[in-house]
């Protein structure tokens, strides 16, 4: 006989007393002023030694995927502060910004790297996308996956830094947000949310992949970020299993969804 902990992601067999993964929601933002936001913290700033993003996301019919915002380090306002922002460009393909002078502007000092997966997306799919940076400035220091293969992408998509070639993403204050870049958001569901604080490879993102089907990443190396936006939680707080432990709040109520989530 077993106990099932519906809508927690966890099952509980009474007899052995372990918990099994299962994937059983995600977080449905609106598009209007929902987002989840995560305090600032070191490990959420890439370095050298390289860096990776993780996550699943769907957009519902009738949604413009175009310009769609999926989580950034970057300011609710102003033009300083910039590490990074992923989001649906105006073409619906995901796009990668790395930022290394604090700033969004391409020509200023530091400079970033732009990759643009070169497949658009659409809605009624769930999507899995994993960039991984090796802390290079070159055309090819990010990789991109969607849905478990390596992504080419697109004639010019891929910008090498500029300015004073330097490596360094500078380290700001600013919060992580998900479904929200600047104060553009995101009508998107959002599921099984992780960084990591060092570059994956072609085997790795495979494994997170896992067919289609979300697998537990709670012991996997490098990782400095998890959230499963829903499961184990309640109210406006997303835990984080990671061992970074910086939870993720959810602002003007945007929904767990029991119905829609990665896997399904």
């Amino acid at each position: 006989m077993t106990a099932l902990g519906l809508g927690t992601g966890l099952i509980y067999p009474n007899l052995m007393g372990s918990k099994v993964y299962v994937n059983s929601e995600s977080t449905d933002f609106d598009g209007s002023n929902q987002y989840g936001e995560i305090g600032d913290h070191n490990n959420f700033t890439p370095t050298a030694s390289g860096f990776a993003w993780s996550v699943w996301f769907y957009f519902e019919s009738g949604v413009d995927v175009r310009q769609q915002r999926i989580h950034s380090k970057a300011p609710t306002s102003g033009s300083t502060g910039f590490e990074w922002q992923f989001t649906i460009a105006s073409n619906s393909k995901p796009r990668l910004f790395l930022y290394f002078g604090g700033t969004a502007s391409a020509s200023a000092q530091g400079g970033r790297i732009r990759f643009d997966i070169d497949t658009t997306v659409s809605t009624g799919n769930w999507y899995h996308v994993v960039f991984s940076w090796d802390g290079g400035v070159g055309t090819g220091a990010i990789t991109g996956w969607l849905n478990g293969s390596i992504a080419t992408h697109g004639s010019g998509a891929t910008a090498g830094q500029v300015g004073d070639g330097t490596t360094t993403v500078v380290n700001d204050t600013k919060p992580l947000h998900v479904a929200r870049s600047i104060n553009n958001y995101g009508e998107v569901y959002i599921d099984e949310y992780s960084l990591f604080n060092t570059e994956l490879n072609n085997t790795q993102v495979s494994a997170i992949y896992n067919s289609g089907v979300p697998t537990d990443l709670s012991s996997h190396a490098g990782l400095v970020g998890y959230w499963r936006m829903g499961e184990d939680d309640t109210g406006s707080t997303i835990t984080d299993l990671s061992s970074t432990s910086e939870d993720m709040t959810l602002y003007n109520s945007p929904l767990a969804d029991t119905s829609n989530f990665a896997g399904v």
